[in-house]
């Protein structure tokens, strides 16, 4: 057979005759998993429980040119109000995280 760059040659005996492999009908083996896994899994579980509430970020980088070129980011629809570009030396991080006690515990037995 050939197709444009690929070239693959077959016994027609072989394809015809072959044996055919019988399936292993066992049951599957579950694998144990490590304690490290247990506790990597519990963390990222209490992780995802919380929810990010609100957040702004406020950036100068102190050059007014490279400002001027980062100011249109104040105006996409996914940052307009969480993202300010300014010129007035002001840099902060603000974030609102919100969890209830209930679903810490809840991640954690999981």
């Amino acid at each position: 057979m050939r197709i444009l760059f690929f070239y693959k040659r077959w016994e027609l005996e072989k394809l015809i005759f072959r044996k055919r492999k019988k399936r292993k009908t066992g049951k599957r083996i579950k694998k144990e998993t490590t304690r490290r896994t247990d506790w990597l899994r519990k963390i990222v579980n209490i992780i995802k429980s919380f929810k990010v509430v609100k957040w702004q970020v406020a950036i100068d980088t102190g050059d007014t040119t490279e400002n001027a070129w980062l100011y249109p980011l104040n105006f996409l629809p996914d940052t307009r109000k969480h993202c300010y570009i300014n010129f007035s030396d002001e840099n902060y991080l603000m974030i609102k995280i919100r969890n209830a006690p209930w679903k810490v515990v809840y991640a954690l037995f999981k």
